[in-house]
């Protein structure tokens, strides 16, 4: 996984980025860059049908109530610090 390079106390959010990236390929997701996909705009930072829709089918035991919650905490996750919201996602 890429490391986090630190600058005066801060860590640029392109490595954030980078990182974040790198662990989700390393998990098998496939990346693709937001100008690939046609159907959002750059206000989509989370796109809720794909988001809910791939939790479901790599979780079919789950309730559609439970898929919603789920994607709620990701929407909602940032009210903390950026290292601490990273961190926690990480964890996820």
């Amino acid at each position: 996984m890429a490391k986090l390079k630190e600058y005066n106390g801060r860590y640029c959010e392109s490595e954030y980025e980078d990182a974040f990236i790198s662990f989700l390929e390393a998990e098998g997701w496939k990346y693709a860059s937001g100008n690939q996909i046609a159907r959002i705009t750059k206000r989509n930072v989370l796109i809720a049908d794909d988001f809910k829709q791939f939790i479901a089918d790599t979780n079919p035991d789950l309730t559609d109530e439970e898929v919603t919650r789920i994607y709620d905490t990701v929407r909602l996750v940032g009210s903390e610090s950026d290292f601490a919201t990273l961190h926690k996602v990480y964890g996820w």
